[in-house]
């Protein structure tokens, strides 16, 4: 027993610092051609980011206000970014200037935007570039690159070890940018662990039915596959609306502290139902509801790309089939397994009851991190 409650321990210790969405992280470089292969830079890099190198926190209260952001030193990032950031076209490198700069307010992450100007010419083969940014303060810290043409898009990362990239103008398809953002999509729903925590709560009692405030086993797996898919299918229309709604602009994204503490909050609902089943005939309802929040945590993945609005709707399209898909494969792994499992006594004990206190005192933990900006990982 002192072996299992230790493994507990650790998977909360692990889980504790596993997020959805890397919130407000990367530095951007968007490359956007017209027809005759001319190139439009632009550069985008959070203030979370260079908060780790330029020490933006002037009050040293470990938060960036709006204040702290919009007084960033422009010359010296202007001139960070030029020494650490080489693009070539065609093989040939490409000089340019940073001709302007913004502060934009953004819900997964505020950042800058630096425009880059250059006399360089069209491009006919390839764009690549050499990224240098920030490794030296985060080895963990990436990059990336997108090109987009038209209607497609296709794009690279830059990390500590992979810090030259090359994209080729044959690459630049609506097929490709189909194939990337649906594997995106699925990736997505596969490394964030509050979507999968919340969809394994919302499945663990679909194989038992209430009696007496009490779970029972169900005799027909068609009939936890129905209920399951009524339960999937409302979480996959809740996501969907607001997903679309935030990055088309249709409404405006909550500030992403709010929504990933409202996830958070989710996974703990969920999970008490488990240990309390109380909300079994109102569970698709709330499944809607907790949806929708859900939807905009996806949203901040995709405008944290700053994709260019021409490639939007493709992109878009694809990545949240990508995140179905990613869904609908857990949930063919888990619900024959679970069937299979439910008449077991173990089922219930640790499974259930167990697998659910501990996702409980996960999400805990990320609804205090989150609602108050701490990071609690150095405690453990």
């Amino acid at each position: 027993m002192k072996s299992i409650y230790l493994v507990f321990f650790l998977l909360i210790t692990t889980s504790i610092t596993s997020y959805a969405h890397n919130l407000g992280e990367g530095g951007h470089l968007v490359v956007t051609l017209d027809e005759k292969g001319h190139a439009e830079l632009q550069f985008d890099l959070t203030t979370g980011e260079l908060n780790k190198r330029f020490n933006l926190d002037e009050n040293s209260d470990g938060k960036l206000s709006v204040e702290e952001e919009r007084n960033y030193p422009a010359n010296a990032i202007s001139q960070y970014i030029s020494n650490n950031l080489s693009i070539r076209f065609d093989g040939k490198s490409c000089e340019y200037t940073i001709s302007n700069h913004k502060f934009v307010i953004h819900g997964s992450g505020n950042y800058l935007r630096f425009l880059l100007e250059h006399q360089c010419p069209t491009i006919e083969q390839s764009i690549s570039a050499s990224y240098n940014l920030l490794f030296e303060n985060d080895e963990e810290h990436s990059g990336s690159m997108h090109l987009t043409q038209g209607d497609a898009m296709t794009q690279v990362r830059f990390f500590s070890d992979q810090r030259e990239q090359s994209i080729s103008l044959e690459k630049i398809s609506i097929t490709q940018t189909i194939k990337e953002f649906l594997i995106e999509g699925i990736w997505h729903i596969w490394i964030g662990l509050d979507h999968i925590l919340f969809l394994v709560c919302l499945i663990l009692p679909a194989v038992l039915f209430i009696s007496n405030k009490q779970w029972h086993a169900k005799e027909s797996f068609k009939e936890v596959t129905l209920e399951t898919l009524k339960i999937v299918t409302a979480f996959t229309v809740a996501h969907s609306i607001t997903l679309i709604s935030a990055v088309l602009g249709w409404v405006s994204l909550p500030p992403a502290r709010i929504t990933e503490s409202i996830i958070a909050l989710s996974v703990i609902v969920v999970a008490l139902n488990c240990l309390f089943p109380r909300v079994n005939k109102q569970l698709t309802l709330i499944t809607f509801i907790f949806g929708l929040i859900h939807g905009f945590g996806f949203a901040n993945v995709l405008l944290e790309l700053s994709l260019p609005k021409t490639a939007t709707y493709v992109a878009l399209i694809a990545f949240n089939v990508g995140v179905e898909v990613g869904q609908l494969i857990i949930v063919a792994v888990l619900l024959p397994l679970l069937y299979y499992c439910r008449e077991y006594k173990f089922y219930q004990t640790f499974i259930l009851r167990g697998g659910s206190s501990l996702v409980g005192i996960v999400a805990l933990i990320w609804l205090a991190e989150r609602a108050s900006g701490i990071d609690f990982n150095p405690l453990f």
